[in-house]
């Protein structure tokens, strides 16, 4: 939020800046023909390229020919004369047609009935000769509208306009050029005018780029365009990541669409409407750097849509490659059983998904671990690397307990899953980080199992200081995971017809978060905790004192006093 709220400052600023430079200076239309002069460019560069390659689409005779001119400021500027002249000509001719049309029309409703034969003769020949000059004109029309296509900027227009709308990647090149010229509302369509405009602004940009900079020396027009270019690029990003997360989310069960519609995500989810699961409870919770990455390394979701199915057809295509005895014909017939387990079910319902195996698995692991086990294994996910530590964590997983390192293994093959997700819907990289880091395992396991400090510093081989931090770090999220609410299971949450559980039930085992809570009160010792937390007077412990002693004198005289009831009643 931080990241993003200073870029729309800086895209701000940027606005502020161009403007009062537009403003003070008069660069506005130069910028325009700054603009204008570089599509040009673009252009013959293009163009260029396109001759050299020699391809069928266009002629290469007549592309030579257009760049020569686009080169040239003296063709230039002539071809411009030319079209302009060209098409005043053929607007001229369509207004005389368009006349010569309107007096024939009146001519033909003159009423003729009360004329004499000799002068309803001379109307007749005044008609077919008016029809004759009709005609006569409009040939003069189609002559001019045939000069005006043969014309070289036509061809440039056409033959641009083709390129711009192929897909290619010199359209999209061209396409950002002329985006940035303004009073171009179709950016995807260009004619003769445009070119005579933009020829305008080739040969006269030297010398109004001379005069501005005699009158502000400390202009820069390019240097302006530039910066108009990277204002107009930097988009605001915030909504497209949301969306991003939200997909991955939905993928994970920890929001719901009330449409339902979970197996398309590529479609436009903008408007879409969304339930929050009790898992999206959870992990809205958490206060990690990836709270639903350490969600789902707790056992508390899976991949509950089937997204990364094309990733279990990959590792199982992977695998197979790595088995020297396998064959084709037993690829096939392991990848179609494969493809059955792959995201959700497909034709049998009672099988379950790759990810939840992973899943249920991770449960299984977890819950046998011990108290202190369950503290190491947490502080891979959240304690980080202090960077001071010179083990390796190969030797540090070797040393570990079988159980541990089945979790782990577990988790791995999880998360790889997790980042082919992330990686599909387009997650930011700064969001989507998975940092899993075995530095710490040892001594925060060794602490929560009871060592003293001075065991624990020999074991980190980390300051003081850095070891609180682990420690602390690993206590908290301990304390955040055995804190999250206990969702138990309803009726509604289980198939009738499978007896499977709803994934979007899904939550923390009860278990898994009992060894979370007995792990963060085996750790909460000095010096990580503080015995004095908050700053006390003598006078207030002289105070309490004498209250913990008038309560106990209070109890101790109510017991007497039963007790010699309790006698008499005897």
């Amino acid at each position: 939020l931080v990241s993003k709220s200073f870029a729309n400052w800086g895209k701000k600023q940027l606005e502020n800046k161009l403007s009062n430079a537009s403003n003070e200076h008069g660069v506005g239309e130069v910028l325009v023909n700054v603009a204008e002069d570089r599509f040009v460019s673009d252009l013959i560069h293009v163009l260029s390229k396109k001759i050299e390659q020699r391809t069928a689409q266009f002629d290469a005779t007549l592309l030579s020919r257009l760049v020569e001119i686009l080169k040239d400021r003296d063709l230039l500027k002539k071809s411009s004369k030319g079209y302009e002249a060209a098409k005043l000509a053929l607007d001229l001719e369509e207004t005389t047609l368009s006349c010569l049309e309107l007096e024939m029309k009146d001519f033909e409703t003159f009423e003729v009935e009360e004329l004499d034969t000799v002068l309803l003769q001379l109307k007749e020949e005044d008609k077919s000769e008016m029809i004759q000059q009709v005609q006569e004109q409009r040939d003069r029309v189609a002559s001019a509208e045939k000069k005006l296509r043969k014309h070289p900027f036509s061809s440039i227009a056409n033959v641009t306009s083709e390129i711009i709308n192929d897909g290619t990647a010199d359209g999209a090149k061209l396409l950002s050029s002329l985006r940035f010229i303004s009073g171009k509302e179709d950016s995807s369509r260009v004619d003769g005018e445009d070119f005579c405009r933009f020829a305008k602004s080739v040969v006269v940009l030297k010398r109004k780029l001379r005069k501005l900079g005699n009158a502000n020396p400390d202009v820069d027009p390019e240097t302006i365009l530039r910066q108009s270019e990277e204002l107009a690029e930097a988009e605001d990003s915030s909504w497209e990541d949301m969306i991003a997360i939200t997909k991955v989310l939905i993928a994970y069960g920890c929001v719901v669409p009330k449409s339902g519609e979970t197996d398309d995500l590529d479609r436009d989810i903008d408007n879409e409407v969304f339930e929050v699961t009790p898992a999206g409870i959870d992990v809205g919770m958490l206060s990690f750097e990836n709270s639903l990455w350490c969600f789902l390394a707790m056992g508390g979701t899976w991949d509950v849509i089937g997204a990364s199915s094309t990733f279990d057809e990959m590792k199982a295509a992977m695998s197979f490659f790595e088995d020297d005895d396998g064959g084709f014909d037993e690829y096939a017939d392991g990848n179609e059983e494969a493809t059955k387990l792959d995201g959700r079910t497909t034709n049998n319902e009672n099988v379950k998904s790759k990810a939840q195996i992973e899943a249920e698995t991770l449960v299984s692991c977890l819950r046998d671990l011990a108290p202190g086990e369950m503290a190491g294994y947490v502080s891979c996910l959240v304690t980080g690397d202090t960077g001071r530590s010179s083990t390796s964590s190969i030797d540090v997983f070797q040393r570990l307990d079988p159980g541990l390192q089945r979790c782990i293994q577990v988790l791995l093959d999880g998360t790889e899953r997790f980042m082919d997700v992330q990686r599909q819907y387009s997650v930011d990289e700064r969001t989507s980080n998975c940092q899993f880091d075995l530095s710490h395992c040892e001594v925060v396991t060794a602490w929560a199992n009871g060592c003293t400090w001075s065991e624990a510093l020999e074991i980190s081989g980390a300051a003081p200081g850095d070891l609180t931090r682990i420690i602390g770090r690993a206590l908290d999220a301990l304390r955040q995971i055995s804190a999250l609410k206990f969702n138990p299971l309803r009726k509604k949450d289980v198939f009738s017809n499978t007896g499977f559980v709803d994934p979007f039930s899904r939550g923390i085992h009860p278990e898994v978060r009992r060894l979370c809570r007995e792990a963060a009160i085996e750790m909460n010792r000095y010096p990580v905790k503080d015995p004095l937390p908050f700053e006390v007077n003598e006078e207030e412990i002289v105070d309490d004192l004498e209250d913990l002693e008038d309560n106990t004198e209070d109890e101790v005289g109510s017991s007497a006093t039963e007790s010699s009831h309790d006698t008499e009643e005897n």
